[in-house]
């Protein structure tokens, strides 16, 4: 292992199967000897034509007589060792001439290192490629050359978990950096990799490597840094303020311009902002939209955060949404929608008779919610008319899900999403997309917040109770 610079010695009790026939023979290393005794009285079988080795020793471990090496696996479990690597899980095979008495064991794996910085500790480390390539598992290992080549069954493994015994506090420098390392089998990650490292607070925090990444047998694959940092908690990083002469101002983190946009006749805006004892840091606003396709534009608020990068780097770490509405009497319409960005959105569906709520995510940018590139999840949740709901959007990063709330309590997941897409402008009032608004709401918005980091249930539970929505909307 010149190449990591590691020395590795065989220790007494370390044992290996040797086949000179089909019989699996346990030898086991004799620090006196400074070589490896049989340590069994198995009798041998039919003969081979070369002399084999495998280790980690495995009573289940065969050769056939084509020389192909079964019954062996490279682990998806591996336990982390500080400055090296799980050698006692490390699978090395041998091969030499018949009845020879010395074996030169060669790695079946590559090996992929990660240096971790952040402000919190690790507990596991998780190693998985984009395309979900096979990573371990049961092998067959047959030679080339003299050289192992292994070919996976059927039950491969497309990830593989480096466990800690002890959690590890980390560095928060690239230089002091701790390195962790693992045995992958020989794969090329067509479209790079995913490192997820777990703290002992089972926080979980994703690192993307890009592009083509190859893992050769016996060398060693840098991949970089992965991250894990704790996030400041809650930093609101929008917060819409209505005010009562029809404007609205963001007093998140990011101060972003909210316009108002009127009717197409430049009128006074088809909403009112009002005030509300229960909501005393917040007025209301109030959308009015009584008929399907009126020959008219709708007034809405429009938030356009296109060019924040910063903002848009904030929504791609995880965030929590946090709505809180009020619909009035229901008006003829197949679809409203209190808030959105053109990427999700929360809405009403059906009709007039129908008062399900859900949130969506639109992976194709498209405005009509059931299009087929429009992934509709989260949740079908009963609003009664005239009262306030809190709804919360939770979407986590680092597990690539997102969760939803209705008055505290969770009522929808999707899990394992492809990507997320954190779209480029707000509606507040309907959904908007190029000057125009579709899905206009009838109703009442009192809250429109986003959050920097995805909630726990506990957290939503809690800004709920403390929220203690009114009965009833005022009149």
């Amino acid at each position: 292992f010149e190449e990591c610079d590691l020395d590795l010695a065989w220790a007494e009790g370390d044992a290996i199967a040797v086949f000179t026939s089909t019989t699996n023979e346990k030898w086991a290393y004799n620090t006196e000897a400074n070589g490896f005794k049989k340590a069994d009285n198995a009798a041998a079988a039919k003969p081979l034509d070369y002399t084999y080795g495998v280790y980690p020793y495995g009573s289940s471990v065969a050769v056939n007589t084509s020389g192909e090496v079964k019954n062996i696996s490279i682990a998806d479990e591996q336990d982390y060792v500080a400055g090296s690597f799980d050698a006692a899980k490390n699978l090395m095979v041998a091969i030499a001439e018949k009845d020879s008495k010395e074996l030169t064991f060669q790695n079946v794996c590559g090996f992929v290192t990660v240096k971790v910085i952040g402000n919190t500790d690790v507990k596991s480390i998780k190693l998985q490629g984009a395309s979900k390539e096979k990573l371990a598992g049961g092998v067959t290992v047959t030679f080339a050359d003299n050289a192992p080549v292994a070919t996976f069954g059927s039950m491969a493994s497309d990830a593989i978990v480096l466990n800690l015994a002890e959690a590890v506090t980390l560095q928060e420098t690239e230089e002091a950096a701790q390195t962790f390392t693992f045995m992958v089998a020989p794969a090329t990650f067509a479209n790079g990799c995913t490192v997820i490292v777990t703290d002992s607070e089972d926080r979980m925090f994703r690192t993307n490597f890009e592009g083509e990444i190859t893992v050769a047998r016996n060398e060693v694959k840098e991949l970089g840094v992965a991250s894990a940092v704790v996030k400041a908690s809650n930093e609101v990083i929008f917060d819409a303020k209505f005010n009562t002469e029809g404007t609205a101002t963001d007093e998140g983190k990011f101060a972003m311009t909210i316009e108002t946009i009127t009717d197409n006749n430049g009128k006074t805006p088809n909403m009112r902002v009002y005030t509300h004892p229960q909501f005393a840091d917040n007025n209301i606003a109030q959308f009015s939209f009584m008929a399907h396709n009126e020959a008219r534009f709708h007034s809405y608020f429009a938030v356009d955060y296109s060019e924040n990068a910063d903002f848009k780097a904030a929504l791609a770490d995880g965030f929590t949404w946090e709505i809180v509405t009020s619909y009035n009497v229901p008006c003829w319409d197949w679809w409203q929608c209190p808030g959105s960005s053109e990427a999700f959105r929360f809405y009403r569906k059906c009709d007039a008779s129908n008062n399900d709520w859900l949130f969506n995510l639109n992976s194709d940018g498209a405005w009509w919610p059931f299009n087929a590139g429009a992934a509709v999840y989260a949740t079908q949740t009963f609003a009664e008319a005239m009262k306030y709901q809190h709804s919360v959007y939770v979407y986590d990063a680092n597990t690539m899900s997102v969760k939803t709330y209705t008055n505290g309590v969770a009522d929808g997941e999707a899990l394992d999403l492809a990507e997320f897409k954190v779209g480029n402008r707000f509606a507040i009032g309907g959904y908007a997309e190029d000057g125009f608004l579709g899905m206009a709401y009838n109703g009442d918005v009192a809250i429109f917040k986003l959050y920097n980091e995805p909630m726990s249930a506990e957290a939503v539970a809690a800004r709920y109770g403390e929220l203690s929505l009114p009965e009833a909307r005022l009149p």
